[in-house]
């Protein structure tokens, strides 16, 4: 089968938001509950090169504190350069990663519980179930179109000086 598949620069961040949010200690925070003004995290923008299939992002995150926010935007890189070539086939060729928030956080979140949060999600082959036969869409011959006939609505039209 012959093809190819593009990627939307909004389906890319929303990729990697997803993939920053699975990280223990990552914060979600929405700007319609954080009050007026403020952010929401977190925040990715993507840089993508369609002709060479690679793409570089820069990630902002809301961490919890007390926390090892070293050890957590290294496991953000990780998973985002995971997860995009995983579901995409594209080339993650940099990420970059800023905390910009801090939030007080009910438990401390360790490097250890950084380490050991799972690395991406199991993915499944899509399918069909059996007794599905998959057809190529069908198109129908337009109708011959019938002619029109039109009449002026003024009889004469004059001439304005």
């Amino acid at each position: 089968m012959t093809g190819s598949t593009t990627f939307s620069e909004r389906a890319l961040t929303r990729l990697a938001v997803a993939a920053a949010s699975e990280v223990p200690g990552v914060e979600v925070v929405s700007s319609s509950w954080a009050g007026l003004g403020a952010r929401s995290y977190p925040r990715a923008e993507v840089t993508l090169d369609r002709l060479q299939q690679r793409a570089q992002f820069t990630c902002a995150l809301a961490v919890s504190w007390p926390a090892a926010v070293t050890d957590i935007a290294a496991r953000v890189q990780h998973n985002i350069r995971t997860w995009v070539p995983a579901m995409t086939g594209l080339e993650v060729v940099k990420v970059d990663v800023s905390v910009e928030q801090t939030l007080a956080g009910a438990h401390r979140v360790s490097a250890a519980e950084v380490a050991a949060s799972t690395e991406a999600p199991e993915l499944a082959a899509v399918s069909a179930p059996g007794g599905i036969r998959v057809r190529r869409p069908s198109i129908r011959e337009p109708r011959p179109l019938r002619p029109i006939r039109t009449t002026p609505l003024f009889a004469e039209v004059r001439r304005v000086r």
